[in-house]
């Protein structure tokens, strides 16, 4: 049986290479069309496609995450964002980098409804592997991961983007999911014990989601601008 930190090991090698490769796809595709259009506004909203559904999301897909098979959401949320990827790469290769901008918007926002559940997905994978005494300790390494990939992910694109066309750079976002995706599938995770009162608290946990949501001033203020 493997044990616990080898479990974590392969998991945070391929996570780090999804991670990173979608921080930087999505800080590539922003500068690409911030130097392409020179629009500001464009830039707001490519950036909101962006944050948006990922930030509004994620209020309430941590209350499924809970209750399904942790490796699979995990899977699924990789490949549905190296999908995603695939096809932006696809339109700027046939296209030559002469796409309508609305696909743009569209398949950066896909891109973070995959996010938005394999986030709290990966989080609510370490009660299940790791010791109770070592959560903490896990939980920040977690930590470390996402703000590497939020430092870095700039940087890099910035380079990318300099240095390479988008359909190279959106293809790297696909290998960076391959890997976390392999990685993920020398693995197991357990899964979830069934609640039979799964249903009333799930009922709950949503209600409470919305309620997190028209308070939070933020979220209305995204909605605002966008309308």
């Amino acid at each position: 049986m493997m044990n616990w930190k080898h479990t974590f090991a392969i998991i945070w090698s391929g996570q780090l290479f999804s991670t990173l490769s979608s921080s930087v796809v999505g800080y590539a595709v922003i500068f690409w069309l911030s130097i392409k259009t020179g629009s500001a506004e464009i830039l707001a909203l490519s950036t909101i496609a962006t944050l948006l559904p990922q930030l509004v999301l994620g209020l309430f897909t941590g209350v499924y995450v809970d209750r399904w098979d942790r490796r699979k959401t995990m899977i699924y949320a990789d490949l549905f964002v190296a999908l995603n990827s695939g096809i932006l790469a696809l339109l700027f290769y046939t296209t030559n980098g002469e796409l309508d901008i609305i696909y743009i918007y569209l398949l950066l926002a896909l891109r973070s409804v995959g996010s938005a559940f394999h986030i709290p997905a990966m989080q609510a994978s370490t009660p299940l592997l790791a010791p109770e005494s070592q959560l903490m300790r896990i939980a920040g390494i977690n930590q470390v991961i996402f703000s590497l990939s939020t430092i870095a992910g700039p940087a890099i694109a910035a380079v990318f983007v300099a240095s390479m066309n988008m359909t190279s750079v959106l293809l790297a976002d696909v290998g960076g999911a391959v890997i976390a995706v392999v990685s993920l599938l020398l693995v197991k995770i357990p899964n979830p014990v069934k609640d039979k009162e799964a249903i009333p608290h799930l009922k709950r946990e949503i209600k409470e989601g919305f309620h997190a949501l028209a308070s939070n001033q933020t979220i209305k203020w995204l909605f605002l601008y966008i309308v």
